[in-house]
């Protein structure tokens, strides 16, 4: 005999599958869902516990339609940012969040954290309708996307209802970045724009 873990999205593919439960509810606040989700840290693969600093810069976000970070390394900053845009993706169909990073490299790294973060959330009924990495439609709710940050990563696109600058203080033409945005927001009654940077 011998054991097997298997993953949440095949664990609730299974109980489905086997009639045993419905899916979850959801909780009502971004922490109690942050530590529903799974993430990889120093100790291996972790429920993602947040900080009270953590808690508190969220509540910041919901508060205020623009937010400013200046921080230092390995906080978790960018990550409970990525994770608040994924729960209001999760409880709300119309969202739309866009994830600005320095390069391709980072923008891949963010949205496989975010679809590892998908994984551990079968139970609770999430899935994806998209296959590509850095497009990740909820299905039923928002939709997530990854770009590099550039003048045009967001032209085109409506209605964004939030918005993550990582490491701001590394991208060139970081005001023509933010003044491209702004537009894309302007339809939404209370967007949320992020910028998030260690000093440079």
């Amino acid at each position: 005999m011998f054991k097997t873990t298997l993953s949440p999205k095949n664990r609730a593919l299974l109980t489905n599958s086997m009639g045993l439960s419905k899916p979850n509810e959801l909780p009502s606040s971004w922490a109690e869902f942050a530590r529903l989700t799974e993430i990889r840290s120093g100790e291996g693969i972790v429920k993602f516990d947040p900080y009270p600093y953590q808690v508190q810069l969220v509540g910041s976000i919901e508060s205020h339609k623009l937010t400013v970070v200046g921080k230092s390394r390995q906080l978790g900053i960018t990550e409970s940012v990525c994770n608040y845009f994924l729960y209001r993706a999760c409880v709300d169909r119309s969202v739309l969040a866009v994830i600005l990073s320095l390069g391709q490299r980072e923008t891949i790294d963010l949205a496989r954290r975010v679809r590892f973060a998908i994984e551990s959330l079968a139970l609770y009924g999430i899935s994806t309708t998209t296959d590509t990495l850095t497009d990740i439609q909820i299905n039923g709710g928002g939709r997530l996307l990854f770009r590099p940050s550039n003048e045009n990563s967001t032209r085109g696109l409506p209605a964004v209802t939030h918005v993550l600058l990582d490491e701001a203080g590394f991208s060139d033409n970081i005001d023509r970045i933010y003044q491209a945005i702004i537009p894309t927001t302007s339809t939404v009654s209370n967007p949320h724009v992020v910028v998030v940077s260690t000093p440079n």
